[in-house]
Formats: C-alpha cells, sequence, structure tokens
C-alpha cells in the first residue's frame, strides 16, 4: 500500500491565490447586479402603486392621491365610509434601499379623480449607487412606466431627455418643476408630507 500524500503548503497558497483573485474580481459584480435589481424592484412597485390608486379611484368613484418625497411616497386613499386612509412607502428600507433622487412634476404628486383621471404627467428618479430608473407618468393614457435615463457628461441626469412619451414632456414643459431630494428618513418624509397632505 502507499501512503496518502497531503497537500504542500505552496499548494495550499496557490489555491487561496486563486479564490481571492477570483473573489475579488467577481465580488463587485455581484453587488452592481445585486443594488440594480434592488432599483428595478422599486420602480416597478411605484408603477404597480400608481395603477392600484388610479383603479382604486374608478372602483370607488372617489378622488386618491399619491405624494412623492425624498425617502418614498405616501397614498391617500379613502375607505367605504369616506374617510382618508395614509399608507407609507418607505423605499430607504429593506428590500429596496433607494431614494427618490429628484422629482419632475407640476405638483407634489399625483391625484386621481373618480373616473381614474389625473391631470397632471409625473416623472420621478430612484437612484442607489451609481443605478437610476425613473418612473413616468402619462395622464392622457393613464399609463405609468419605467424608463432607464440618459446621463449627461459629468454623471447628472439629463432630464431634458426623458424617454416617455411626448405628451408628458409637452405637458410638463408647461409647468415643469425640478426637485432636487436630499436623503432623509422616514420620518421626515412623514412630517413634510402630512403638511402637504393638510393643505
Amino acid at each position: 500500500m502507499f501512503a496518502r500524500r497531503a497537500f504542500s503548503m505552496v499548494e495550499l497558497v496557490i489555491v487561496l491565490a486563486i479564490v481571492g483573485v477570483t473573489s475579488a474580481i467577481a465580488l463587485p459584480r455581484y453587488l452592481s447586479s445585486t443594488t440594480r435589481v434592488k432599483v428595478d424592484g422599486a420602480a416597478r412597485k411605484v408603477v404597480a402603486d400608481i395603477e392600484r390608486l388610479r383603479d382604486r379611484a374608478r372602483q370607488q368613484g372617489r378622488e386618491q392621491r399619491v405624494y412623492f418625497g425624498d425617502a418614498g411616497y405616501v397614498l391617500v386613499t379613502t375607505d367605504d365610509s369616506g374617510a382618508a386612509v395614509k399608507e407609507q412607502v418607505d423605499l430607504t428600507l429593506e428590500p429596496y434601499r433607494v431614494g427618490i433622487k429628484a422629482q419632475v412634476m407640476t405638483d407634489r404628486g399625483l391625484m386621481f379623480d373618480s373616473l381614474g383621471r389625473a391631470g397632471t404627467p409625473l416623472v420621478i428618479y430612484l437612484t442607489n449607487g451609481d443605478h437610476t430608473r425613473g418612473v413616468s407618468f402619462d395622464p392622457t393614457s393613464g399609463k405609468a412606466e419605467v424608463f432607464v435615463p440618459e446621463r449627461m457628461a459629468d454623471g447628472k441626469l439629463n432630464a431634458d431627455s426623458v424617454e416617455m412619451k411626448p405628451r408628458v414632456r409637452e405637458a410638463l414643459a408647461a409647468g415643469v418643476r425640478t426637485v432636487p431630494m436630499e436623503p432623509a428618513s422616514a420620518t421626515s418624509l412623514a412630517t413634510e408630507l402630512d403638511d402637504v397632505i393638510r393643505n
């Protein structure tokens, strides 16, 4: 019988070096893709909530609103008795961990009338690290969409090149207001939006 031979120290060091180099190459790509998935998921959630709010306005025959802040948004709906019900969505928490970097809109949020129509367009930018997604709402078609915004040479978002229907761009040009958002907590979002909702 032959005796079993163990690995030498040189072989172990070479294997550890290969594993280390592979990890150094793969880890940043993995983290980047994870961040991109979070931003995509947050954008899809915003679209789904806008569409749900529009559908609720149609079904209940009552006005429904959504207000956006830097950390998320608040859905203001009405229950069967007509009382206002606020549902706060904080996008800075898991699983999304994104913030609203800028809003381009004519008002502070969207208001759907009793027929599910909104009179104003909306564009918001969700960001986490280097990944940004935009959400646009076209009041003419009543459709919300996710898009990948262009960046200028200096890395800033190019709000003039919003990839959306021309009707939204024209409506925004008539009363455009770009609001850069500063990072904040969910409590500041609630405080800030309580003032807006009361008015």
